[in-house]
């Protein structure tokens, strides 16, 4: 009997040693190519990714207590997908512009209706000395406080929507590009376009704030999680409906704010809080195009939402060829629930 067991938890581990790495990439394919179209593998895109790690925790000292050194190897397969596909690990490194290049510096901040203190939020903003920061969901009633704090150090400010830009260099122009038709109503794009006069020439910037998926997860709790989950309504996806319109949405946003992007003839930037994160189907479509400055300067993981613990890396800084990241940093303030991304940029010679 003792055999028999052993020889079952033995063909179970084995079982389990491949099918662990099989199931991540699985995963990875799953976010990438359905994503945001099926609202199973929509909700799992904005859940914690260290989940994903905790068959490592009985396959490791498991394998390694059997002996099976080769299905032991086998989870570095495992873990390179955990970290890298999944989790977006990176591992660039700055660099430094030529002697006497121009560079440019751009800070993007979610400040969450300054409800952490005007003076905390700006004070995130202005530790960094950026050229350019783009404020992002700053509601009407806080721009006048913003603006005359920034305005010692940044002449040119200007506001529209939920955005506040403060510029030491000109703006020139600034473009609000028209409504999304969306199921016979007329909806924000969620973008605006301002063109700068920088160190670098014109640049086009492209303000972004998609809307958030948080109004469909609220949906999905419905009366409750656990009772959603008990009658089943959770499981069949009687709720999923909101959270399929709002994904659905977003990708439209993306969708139209990087045709418009890719059509512009002056080198782009792209920065603000796209409610995308590692993985999403509707990045890789939309964005994939655009140079990732995390990708290119920074290292680690990047996440910025939520700021005390955070898993999510959404906001972005994106540049079009025409430019090169020299160095990527998230803040570590918490006047926000984001924290503030940024990005050193030089132009391509």
């Amino acid at each position: 009997m003792g055999r028999r067991i052993r020889r079952w938890v033995l063909g179970v581990l084995k079982a389990l040693a491949i099918a662990y790495p099989l199931s991540l990439l699985g995963v990875c394919l799953l976010f990438s190519y359905v994503g945001e179209r099926w609202w199973v593998t929509g909700i799992a895109l904005y859940l914690p990714r260290v989940g994903f790690a905790l068959p490592l925790l009985l396959l490791i000292p498991g394998l390694a207590f059997a002996r099976l050194f080769r299905l032991l190897a086998l989870q570095l397969v495992s873990l390179w997908l955990l970290l890298f596909p999944l989790m977006g690990l990176t591992l660039s490194f700055p660099s430094s512009p030529a002697p006497g290049q121009p560079a440019l510096r751009v800070l993007s901040y979610n400040v969450n209706s300054a409800n952490g203190g005007m003076a905390e939020t700006l004070a995130e903003v202005t530790a960094f000395a950026p050229d350019i920061a783009c404020l992002v969901e700053l509601p009407d009633s806080r721009f006048e406080e913003a603006r005359q704090a920034l305005l010692p150090k940044y002449p040119h400010i200007w506001t529209q929507g939920e955005f506040l830009v403060a510029s030491r260099l000109p703006i020139s122009s600034h473009e609000t590009p028209p409504r999304i038709p969306y199921f016979g109503k007329l909806r924000s794009p969620r973008f605006m376009k301002l063109v700068i006069e920088t160190p670098l020439g014109p640049v086009a910037f492209f303000l972004v704030h998609t809307v958030s998926p948080r109004g469909g997860f609220y949906e999905l709790r419905g009366h409750g999680l656990r009772r959603e989950i008990a009658s089943g309504r959770l499981l069949r996806g009687d709720n999923a409906e909101s959270f399929q319109s709002h994904s659905a949405l977003r990708g439209l946003q993306m969708e139209e704010m990087s045709q418009l992007a890719k059509r512009e003839t002056l080198p782009v930037v792209i920065l603000g809080d796209t409610n995308l994160p590692v993985g999403s189907r509707t990045r890789r479509l939309y964005l994939d195009d655009f140079q990732d400055g995390f990708r290119q300067a920074g290292s680690g993981f990047g996440a910025t939402f939520p700021s005390k613990w955070p898993w999510m890396r959404i906001d972005l800084v994106l540049a079009s060829d025409a430019l090169r990241f020299t160095d990527f940093r998230v803040g570590q303030g918490r006047a926000s629930d984001h924290r503030c991304v940024v990005a050193d940029l030089v132009k391509v010679k």
